[in-house]
């Protein structure tokens, strides 16, 4: 811990000198201009600035995300202007939903899709890329998952502490590190009051009926003009929810989760300030259906400093020195009832009938420490250049232990997860942005890193194993630096003045994750099923891809329609391929077969369940080993409109598609010895995980003069999966439609009540990619979304 602090420390004064060179930007500022209030939490905008979801996402469809230009900055937010494709709402476009993750307030973007992990967890992708190749960060600090199949990478910020969400489509910003798209959020700030002091106080208590669900949030608001401070404290649990359709059984789905976050900001000078951020997130006895252990407890702390010069508070924030530190510990086991009848005896207790293993326990952590300065030369609605540098730590551990029926450890005392592991990034990064005219403006910018991992060979899920002449640890212990590049030009052309075109192309590289380089055979639900397990490849290349976007919006006081259409190129893309198949249940076991499950491309020498009952049952484990992959491609678009058929009558609706094509699939045959030999199938066949058609159509009816009541109903309509990998034996997913009925009035001023109705038909069914767990009467099922619900919420501001 020392040792971190010192490098954070010393990395600041490196980069605040290396750019003190840049100009003196201390210099005497223009009068200063306060930000109005903030109003503190979610949902906390007046009746009146109520929209429809769709409206932030046409309002924001023709901004760009690689360029600083026309930056309108309020207090404590990060410099990200945006021209390319991109879209940004916050959570007053969702208020009178029961959104309890900022996935699913993502998900109102047709260009993200989600899939849960748990009752309080929904993990999401942006145009099929995985979490792996997306960029996320909070205030301009780095979110990450904390291990692949535990959470997703805002599972530590809640819903009603964003301001706003910004999804980046594609290869378009240097600003955050590398990545292949980019969800960057703003926290609720510190505001600032112009008069005098002044102090209010939030309070938000919302109830819901399957699951018995409860959401509390407390904020305090305080502050004067050259200072402001927030605090807000959240609390939500929940127990097993029941799903739709006339068979419907509770999923194990409970959850207790609070969070406290300090927010501070103090005026140095008329241009300087400091903000710092605290944020506290505990989660504990959280059910996760279909992943082979319940989580016990998780604590993440996140520390947030940063010293901003901004001359105009409506302008360009023209210096950010940044320093962050973030971690994450948690421990879990499957010890409990519970997760013994929906997931551990079936997929793992059977398949390993000869070892026997009743009960995994897992444990482990992972950090984030980082330093980011940016420098801004410009005006607002002038070109501006923008440099900077960064440099990001990121620390990972994973063990996974399994015991048998006396206690006693399995697998020649093996330790399966991620062995201590490291990755060093540094970069320096530029964008420029120039308005080439009122009509036209572009953008160009790019990145360099140096990203460099490191291992500990001497941690005990390398060594500890009974006999050391066994092979137990194929991943290797290469630690292989790597330059990383990043490089991208966007536009916007105003055809007329409804009619907006945005073009953009990027190539972006993304390093290997600590997970993908030397994961060890943990369990992780790969191909929608939690008993499978990865190992890495401390070899990986990094990914390359190529992007290219085109867009058309239109934009009337009672009409608003788009379209934006992609196509991305990816070399040595990284993906798990077949390995292993495993089945040791004796003869007189015989495992359903419902499913239709294949393991035909997985190499025979590997496949245990050949010749015995098991052979492709629905209770298989497969194992799989994480490579690169020569050529993948991913293709499709958004399509959005919104009509005003009355005063009090709109109709909104969105679209998304994306197709996934994995050009050369291999499989992966593993000598007795740990050598890899990669067999091409010669064929093409479907990326795992890619989400099929989707949609949005709904009606919202409302108060025209000053929207104090609302109601929307809202349908969700998703097609069928065919277009899957059938090599890892992923299956294919069925469509579904389901109705949402949401609507809220406000009491008075400062008093709003909220009312929803999910899935008002109890429909059954399940996302694309929904991992599978086991039903009451035994069979393995894709987790069920929840059956019909009502949801009660109380606001109010004083």
């Amino acid at each position: 811990m020392h040792n971190q602090c010192r490098a954070r420390i010393r990395g600041a004064v490196i980069f605040a000198y290396l750019f003190s060179m840049l100009g003196n930007v201390f210099a005497e500022d223009s009068p200063r201009s306060v930000a109005a209030p903030a109003q503190g939490g979610a949902a906390s905008a007046p009746a009146a600035e109520k929209s429809s979801n769709l409206d932030a996402l046409l309002d924001m469809v023709d901004k760009d995300p690689g360029q600083l230009s026309q930056v309108q900055v309020a207090e404590g937010s990060l410099s990200n202007n945006l021209t390319a494709p991109s879209s940004t709402l916050t959570p007053s476009d969702a208020e009178s939903q029961d959104v309890s993750t900022v996935s699913e307030l993502l998900q109102l973007f047709p260009s993200v899709t989600n899939r849960r992990v748990s009752g309080i967890n929904v993990d999401s992708r942006i145009r099929g890329y995985n979490t792996a190749q997306l960029n996320a960060s909070a205030n301009g600090m780095t979110e990450r998952k904390s291990i692949q199949d535990l959470d997703s990478l805002y599972s530590q910020i809640d819903p009603g502490i964003v301001k706003d969400m910004t999804v980046i489509e594609g290869p378009y910003s240097s600003l955050y590190g590398p990545g292949f798209a980019f969800l960057t959020g703003n926290l609720v700030s510190a505001p600032r009051y112009r008069d005098r002091p002044e102090s209010h106080f939030d309070t938000y208590f919302t109830y819901g009926t399957n699951g018995q669900t409860l959401y509390n949030r407390e904020n305090v608001l305080a502050g004067a003009e050259n200072w402001g401070a927030y605090m807000s404290y959240g609390l939500r649990a929940g127990n097993d929810y029941r799903s739709g359709g006339e068979n419907s059984f509770l999923v194990p789905s409970a959850y207790h989760k609070w969070d406290g976050l300090f927010a501070f900001s103090f005026d140095l000078s008329r241009a300087t300030r400091i903000e710092f951020d605290y944020l506290r997130t505990d989660y504990n006895h959280v059910d996760l259906p279909g992943v082979v252990y319940d989580l016990g407890n998780s604590t993440n702390d996140q520390f947030n400093l940063r010293y901003i010069v901004q001359q105009d508070r409506n302008g360009p924030e023209q210096l950010i020195l940044q320093t962050w530190f973030q971690n994450t510990a948690f421990h879990g086991s499957a010890s409990g009832a519970q997760k013994q009848q929906s997931f551990y005896y079936s997929l793992v207790t059977l398949p390993y009938y000869d070892e026997y293993p009743v009960t995994t326990y897992s444990g482990g952590k992972s950090s984030s420490l980082g330093v980011r300065v940016l420098r801004t030369l410009g005006e607002a609605d002038s070109p501006q250049w923008t440099v900077g540098a960064d440099w990001r730590r990121y620390q990972q551990r994973y063990a996974e232990e399994d015991f048998t029926t006396a206690g006693g450890t399995i697998w020649s005392n093996n330790l399966f997860g991620v062995p201590h592991s490291e990755m060093d990034d540094i970069g320096i990064l530029m964008n420029l942005t120039a308005p080439m005219s009122d009509r036209f403006t572009v953008s160009v910018g790019g990145r360099v890193d140096y990203a460099t991992p490191s291992l500990d060979v001497n941690d005990p899920v390398i060594t500890q194993i009974d006999d050391p002449n066994e092979w137990y640890y194929t991943p290797g212990y290469s630690q292989l630096s790597r330059v990383l590049g990043m490089a991208y030009a966007t536009g916007k052309y105003a055809l007329t003045d409804q009619y907006m075109m945005n073009i953009g192309t990027g190539f972006a590289m993304r390093m290997p994750d600590l997970g993908e380089l030397y994961s060890d055979d943990p369990f992780v639900p790969t191909a929608r099923f939690g008993n499978s397990y990865v190992s890495g490849l401390s070899t990986l290349k990094p990914e390359r891809n190529w992007q290219f976007d085109l867009g058309l919006t239109y934009q009337e006081d009672r009409l608003s329609y788009g379209v934006r259409g992609f196509y991305a190129t990816i070399w040595d893309y990284i993906m798990p391929v077949p390995g292993f198949v495993d089945w040791n249940a004796p003869n007189s076991i015989i495992p359903p077969h419902r499913l239709g499950r294949n393991f035909d491309d997985f190499p025979p020498d590997w496949r245990y369940d050949l010749g015995t009952p098991g052979e492709n049952s629905d209770f298989c484990v497969a194992g799989y080993q994480t490579v690169n992959v020569d050529l993948a491609a991913l293709f499709g678009g958004e399509v959005f409109t919104r009509i005003k058929v009355r005063d009090w009558l709109t109709i909104y609706g969105s679209m998304g598609y994306v197709n996934g094509t994995n050009y050369r699939p291999v499989v992966c045959n593993t000598s007795n010895t740990g050598e890899l030999d990669f067999i091409p199938l010669g064929r093409a066949e479907g990326l795992p995980g890619i989400y099929p058609l989707h949609g949005k159509v709904a009606f919202r009816v409302f108060e025209p003069e000053t929207e104090r009541w609302s109601l929307e109903l809202v349908s969700r309509l998703t097609a069928s999966q065919d277009h899957v990998a059938t090599s890892l034996s992923e299956l294919p997913s069925r469509g579904f439609a389901a109705f949402d009925l949401h609507g809220y009035y406000q009491l008075r001023k400062k008093m709003r009540l909220t009312a929803s109705i999910e899935n008002i038909f109890n429909t059954y069914y399940y996302d694309p990619g929904s991992i599978f767990i086991i039903d009451p009467s035994g069979f393995a099922v894709p987790m069920p979304e929840p059956g019909i619900g009502v949801a009660v919420g109380l606001e109010g501001r004083f």
